[in-house]
C-alpha cells in the first residue's frame, strides 16, 4: 500500500480539515511537477477514502485495506494512458460511468483514479466531464497532471485542486539518502532532474548519469563533425528520447541565460559546447529554437502522430545550424559536418 512521502505532510493535512468539516469534495485535481509523487499520494487518499476504520490514516489491516494491498479492490478503478499514443480515450470513460453507477460493494464508497489526465482525448474529456457534473453518491474521483494547462478548463473548474510543489533541498537529500542514493551523487541528480526527488532516484537507480555524459559527448560530436545528424538522431530514437529532449531544453534554456549575461551557472553542461553556443550571440533564435522544441516534446509525448527519427533529425539539424553561426563556434577548432 502507497505511503505518504514526507514533503506531502502539511498537503494531507488539508484534506483531512476538509474532511472533518465537511468539505471534502466529490473530485480532486493533483497539480504540480513531475516527480513529487501525486501518484502515490493518489493511491493513499484512495486507500484512506476505502478503509472501514475511518481515521485519519487508512488501517492496512481491514478487509479493505488488505483487498487493496492484494490489488484487487473492487471499489477502486484506474484510468491510464493506453496505446502507442499514450492517450485515454473515451471506452475507458465509459466504464467509469458503468463502475459508478454500481452499488459500492465494500460498503464504503468507491474512487476513481485518472493518471496523467491531460492525456484525455476530447471524447475522453467530455465524457468524464458529465460524470464530474453529475457525481454519483459517495464516489470520489482523484486526477493528476503535471501539465495543468492542457486540461479541458470546464474539467479543471469541476475539481478542488491540489497543489504539489518540489520539496526543498535538504528534504529532497534526506530521502534521496534513505533510498541508497550516496551523498556523492545526489547533488548532481537532483540538478539534472530539476530538484524532482522521483526522478532523481528514478535517473540513479537506471544509471543515467552515465547517460547524461554520454549524451554531451555525443552532441559534441555533432559539433565537431564526428557524428552525423542522422546517426545521432537514430541512437537517441533507441534511448529515452523524451528525457533527452527535456535535457536538451535545459542546455538551450542555461545558453539562453549565459547570453543575456546571467553569471549563475548550474556546473551541469559541458562548458564548451556552452561557449560555442553563447558565442553566436543569437539569443532570439534561440528562444524560438527553444519553444518549438519544447512544442517538439508535447507532440511526441502526446497524440501527435509523429516518426521520432524525423522529428529528431530536424531537431538536431536546426541546433547545427544555430552552432555554426561564426568561425567561433566551433569546438576543438575543428569544423562542423553538414
Amino acid at each position: 500500500m502507497a505511503e505518504l512521502l514526507p514533503w506531502q505532510q502539511s498537503i494531507w493535512q488539508q484534506v483531512i480539515a476538509r474532511h472533518e468539516q465537511g468539505r471534502l469534495p466529490h473530485a480532486l485535481l493533483l497539480n504540480g511537477p513531475e516527480g513529487v509523487g501525486k501518484r502515490q499520494f493518489a493511491e493513499y487518499m484512495s486507500a484512506w477514502f476505502l478503509c472501514s476504520a475511518q481515521q485519519q490514516a487508512p488501517c492496512g489491516q481491514c478487509r479493505s485495506c488488505m483487498l487493496l494491498g492484494h490489488g484487487s479492490h473492487p471499489d477502486r478503478m484506474v484510468i491510464v494512458p493506453e496505446g502507442a499514443q499514450g492517450t485515454i480515450k473515451v471506452d475507458a470513460i465509459r466504464q467509469v460511468s458503468e463502475f459508478s453507477a454500481e452499488t459500492a460493494q465494500q460498503g464504503n464508497g468507491k474512487v476513481v483514479l485518472v493518471q496523467n489526465a491531460d492525456r484525455l482525448n476530447v471524447q475522453a474529456a467530455n465524457a468524464l466531464l458529465k460524470n464530474l457534473e453529475e457525481p454519483p453518491a459517495r464516489t470520489l474521483f482523484i486526477l493528476w497532471s503535471a501539465h495543468f494547462a492542457r486540461l479541458m478548463p470546464t474539467i479543471r473548474s469541476r475539481c478542488q485542486q491540489l497543489a504539489f510543489s518540489l520539496p526543498a533541498t535538504e528534504d529532497s537529500q534526506k530521502w534521496l539518502v534513505q533510498q541508497g542514493v550516496g551523498a556523492d551523487q545526489f547533488p548532481q541528480l537532483l540538478n539534472i532532474a530539476r530538484g524532482s526527488p522521483l526522478k532523481a532516484l528514478e535517473y540513479h537507480e537506471a544509471n543515467l548519469l552515465q547517460v547524461w555524459d554520454e549524451w554531451q559527448q555525443q552532441l559534441i560530436g555533432l559539433q565537431t563533425g564526428r557524428v552525423s545528424v542522422s546517426e545521432l538522431a537514430e541512437l537517441w530514437k533507441n534511448r529515452q528520447t523524451g528525457m533527452i529532449l527535456s535535457w536538451l531544453s535545459d542546455w538551450i534554456s542555461e545558453a539562453v541565460k549565459q547570453m543575456m549575461g546571467a553569471v549563475h551557472s548550474t556546473g551541469l553542461f559541458q562548458p564548451e559546447l556552452l561557449s560555442a553556443a553563447v558565442a553566436t550571440a543569437r539569443a532570439s533564435e534561440w528562444l524560438a529554437f527553444y519553444e518549438k522544441l519544447n512544442v517538439l516534446r508535447v507532440q511526441l509525448d502526446g497524440t501527435a502522430n509523429l516518426n521520432p527519427s524525423l522529428a529528431l533529425e530536424t531537431i538536431l539539424i536546426e541546433w547545427s545550424r544555430l552552432m555554426r553561426t561564426s568561425s567561433r563556434s566551433r569546438v576543438d577548432g575543428k569544423p562542423v559536418r553538414n
